[in-house]
């Protein structure tokens, strides 16, 4: 697993440079193909997973649904003949400064990749993006499978625009339901700083209108308060730091953390 944090970032380019060389570079995903589609910036990568017997694809580019952004697809192939991505979901969006300077937040592995800024939250635009694959409970396809998820902040707190692309079983662009086991599991109150304690709730997906588990976003936490971003939390003896607040579907004043390490 890899961290980075506190990157500073000049524009969408150099965002979706960054996050192309910390995918391959870093986390050893293999760039497949650049320029698929009519995007700027546009990269495919795939990774086998950490097992090594995943195919996982995500797609990245200069958004055309927002001004300023990146989109983002997960898909369960690389359609060489058409040179796009096959059985790709629905286009997600991570919103960045219109043009001006931030700082952008990478966790990733061979499974997943979060990528995250210090934009302030808002209801309906992304500031946070999570793709790849869930921390399974109980593997829900067979061997050698494509099963990716891709969630943004606005998809927190059952919001149904977060997507799943899975195969061999042939399910593609299914919608997710993603929230904190806090709200709809344990109940617990929220983090006390004051005594040192720290409670992190997992983020818990779940396939909309069957209520098949998927598990949890892979080192993606929803604490439940508000937090300045590079925070450090401590809980169970390993370090979180804060990306920013979670936005929108109702988890308005919590934080997003992630494992630093």
């Amino acid at each position: 697993m890899a961290f980075v944090s506190s990157l500073s970032v000049s524009s969408t380019s150099s965002l979706l440079s960054s996050l192309k060389s910390f995918l391959v570079s870093t986390c050893a995903w293999t760039l497949i193909d650049t320029g698929v589609s009519g995007l700027a910036e546009n990269f495919v990568v795939k990774s086998p997973g950490a097992s090594g017997d995943r195919n996982i694809y995500l797609k990245f580019g200069a958004s055309s649904a927002e001004l300023s952004g990146i989109s983002c697809w997960a898909a369960d192939g690389f359609a060489s003949a058409t040179d796009v991505t096959s059985n790709a979901t629905t286009e997600r969006v991570l919103s960045v400064n219109s043009g001006g300077s931030l700082t952008a937040f990478f966790e990733g592995d061979a499974d997943h990749v979060i990528v995250g800024t210090n934009k302030g939250a808002n209801t309906t635009i992304a500031t946070w993006v999570y793709g790849g694959l869930t921390q399974e409970y109980t593997p829900s396809v067979a061997s050698v499978p494509n099963q990716s998820v891709l969630v943004t902040g606005i998809d927190v707190g059952g919001v149904t625009t977060g997507r799943a692309v899975e195969s061999p079983t042939g399910t593609y662009n299914t919608a997710l339901l993603v929230d904190s086991f806090a709200s709809a599991h344990l109940n617990k109150s929220d983090p006390n700083l004051l005594d040192g304690l720290v409670y992190l709730w997992p983020m818990l997906v779940t396939i909309n209108g069957s209520d098949r588990m998927l598990g949890t976003l892979r080192n993606a936490y929803a604490v439940g308060q508000a937090i300045v971003h590079n925070t450090v939390l401590t809980a169970s003896g390993q370090d979180y730091i804060v990306f920013n607040s979670v936005n929108g579907g109702g988890a308005s004043g919590a934080s997003l953390a992630v494992k630093n390490s």
